[in-house]
């Protein structure tokens, strides 16, 4: 009602339903432009040369497994039993975090050649946007964002780095590339 909208600063209900209608269509478009991402990325790496050591990725699904292992002993679970949980027996579960990991650490690659390649930098403005950026997701308050950077700053560089590199390169690939929308047919999902 209008005393709830009021007690979020809102006018009333009508204003209170705009502007849950305006984040849920940002919501959706943000998620589109993920999915877009994906599949833009997944075309390059199908038609790229980008070989990655087993070493480079065989590290980052180690300490992902590592991280989850440790996450589910604080639960008193283990890896074994979530993964039955996922409809999953553990070595199934393994495997997938490993392929998880190879293609991530490959589209990792693909955008550092791709951002040097086109003489991309990441300025002190860039850095900024995206430092603030993780403290929203880590929901740190507005006050508290200088502490956070004198805290975290160090241990969140080289993400910092790569989500700068990430957002500039998949700008420039999303202006370069041919993108058809395509209907798609009634009982094959999404609707929109």
């Amino acid at each position: 009602d209008d005393e709830f909208a009021q007690s979020v600063d809102l006018a009333d209900v009508d204003e209170l339903k705009e502007k849950i209608q305006e984040h849920i269509l940002r919501s959706k478009r943000q998620i589109a432009q993920e999915a877009l991402n994906e599949r833009l990325l997944e075309k390059l790496l199908e038609s790229s040369t980008v070989h990655v050591a087993d070493t480079a990725w065989e590290g980052v699904a180690e300490r992902r497994l590592a991280e989850i292992r440790e996450e589910l002993k604080k639960q008193g679970s283990t890896l074994a039993e979530y993964a039955k949980h996922n409809g999953m027996e553990e070595e199934d579960f393994v495997s997938a975090q490993k392929n998880e990991a190879r293609t991530q650490v490959q589209r990792a690659v693909l955008i550092e050649r791709i951002f040097n390649k086109e003489g991309m930098k990441v300025t002190d403005q860039d850095a900024s946007e995206q430092f603030v950026r993780i403290a929203y997701e880590n929901r740190v308050p507005e006050a508290d964002i200088k502490k956070f950077a004198k805290e975290y700053g160090p241990q969140i560089r080289d993400e910092v780095v790569y989500r700068t590199m990430y957002s500039k390169v998949m700008r420039l690939i999303n202006q370069e590339a041919k993108i058809t929308e395509v209907e798609v047919p009634s009982g094959q999902g999404g609707g929109n």
